[in-house]
């Protein structure tokens, strides 16, 4: 190894990493409005992209800080039972320019893990993402 090779800065990917096969649940495409209600009772309505049953990606134009503790409030796609549940934000993506593309990766928004989920709100949110018997 030469000199230089010891003093190089190592550069981050021009490509994004793909997730596709690693997750630990399976996500479902989930085109909801939910409610996004923060510590103060402030309310702020967003769409929903996709649901697993620890997260959700949300679009929005307004993003809120990595950390940031929210209480989400939606209803599920199969049998439009309400769910409340408290999540915190753990990305923040700014998304492409041109917002041609429709991966979830490349829209303005948030990712949120859910942070206290009970017993049959894990159990319900397993069902509305595994795909219904043909």
């Amino acid at each position: 190894m030469s000199k230089s090779d010891e003093t190089s800065i190592r550069r981050a990917p021009a490509a994004r990493p793909v997730f596709t096969g690693f997750r630990r649940y399976g996500r479902a495409d989930l085109d909801a409005q939910i409610i996004v209600q923060d510590r103060e009772g402030w309310e702020v309505p967003l769409d929903c992209v996709n649901l697993s049953p620890t997260g959700m990606f949300v679009q929005s134009q307004f993003l809120f800080d990595v950390g940031e503790e929210h209480v989400l409030i939606f209803r599920t796609p199969r049998d439009a039972q309400w769910v409340r549940i408290r999540a915190k934000v753990v990305r923040v993506e700014q998304g492409d320019d041109d917002g041609h593309d429709a991966q979830a990766e490349s829209l303005p928004g948030m990712a949120y893990e859910f942070t206290d989920t009970d017993e049959s709100t894990w159990q319900h949110l397993c069902e509305v993402v595994t795909p219904a018997p043909s």
